[in-house]
């Protein structure tokens, strides 16, 4: 609009025009900017969670506890067995060879397969196997690392345990370098058995009963049934797992061939093992 001049007439004086329906824009306007996409952590692999497996099992009091009686009686019974004997008649000294070091292998069994037994029915009575799961991703790969990550401690154990044994005997001069192959026999033969132990502790839950059901099935079910003089029976001991076992190490003779036996206890672990694992990732987490 103007307004007339005071000053001069007919003059004119413009006066600056304001518009009442706009906005000032600021003198920076900011850029648009999108959201950042949201970032995933990467899922641990299979090395990864059997590498944790191993540092919590290191980290357990009670795993050391199972070693050093693991690594007594790798030992104590060679070498207990050689020192006592050596002054005797001929007949019954005893003449250490690498199968023998492992004289101690029943016992050692037994060990293995409470170790193993109760570690994965705690971890999973104890819901510490959810946080596996969270962290891996899945289920059955933290049951498998954990039963690898057993089986790994059970090998180093009988390794060291061996070596110690060997070497006190071979420094006395008793020990005779032959069967190699009787002694490695043995030694798969307990982690056949660590790793049926932490199958039933995947079924079975509850520490207990899991440690009590193999070791209970070998000692009282299995000699109870090779005691029995029926041939019925003694048909049905043809197709147990401790039974398959003494027939492989030579110790038992229910007239069947070792690759009979063989695929006995193959069985028998695959049905537990692999069952074992199958169940238990499908079990609730509370």
């Amino acid at each position: 609009m103007t307004v007339p001049s005071t000053g001069r007439p007919g003059s004119v004086i413009p006066q600056p025009t304001t518009s009442t329906n706009s906005t000032a824009a600021p003198n920076d306007a900011a850029a648009p900017t999108s959201a950042a996409a949201p970032t995933s952590a990467a899922v641990p692999g299979p090395a990864d969670v059997l590498r944790a497996e191993l540092g919590r099992m290191l980290n357990l009091p009670a795993t050391w506890g199972y070693a050093f009686a693991y690594l007594f009686f790798v030992v104590a019974p060679p070498v207990l067995m050689w020192f006592t004997t050596r002054n005797g008649p001929a007949e019954f000294q005893f003449e250490p060879t690498f199968a023998s070091v492992l004289l101690g292998a029943d016992f050692l069994t037994i060990i293995a397969i409470a170790f193993a037994a109760a570690g994965s029915a705690g971890d999973i009575a104890g819901r510490r196997v959810a946080f596996g799961y969270l962290a891996s991703g899945s289920r059955w790969g933290v049951h498998s690392a954990r039963m690898v990550a057993q089986l790994l401690l059970i090998a180093a154990a009988t390794v060291i345990g061996f070596a110690i044994a060997a070497g006190i005997l071979a420094a006395a001069g008793a020990l005779s370098a032959e069967n190699f192959g009787g002694a490695a026999l043995a030694a798969g033969l307990i982690l056949v058995w660590a790793a049926i132990g932490s199958g039933v502790g995947t079924l079975i839950p509850v520490p207990a009963v899991a440690v009590a059901l193999p070791i209970g099935w070998i000692l009282v079910l299995e000699m109870a049934v090779g005691l029995v003089p029926v041939d019925w029976v003694q048909t049905l001991a043809q197709y147990l797992p401790w039974t398959a076992s003494r027939q492989l190490l030579g110790m038992m003779d229910v007239f069947v061939s070792d690759l009979h036996a063989s695929l006995v206890l193959t069985g028998w672990f695959a049905a537990v093992v692999v069952g074992g694992v199958i169940i238990a990732s499908r079990r609730d987490v509370k």
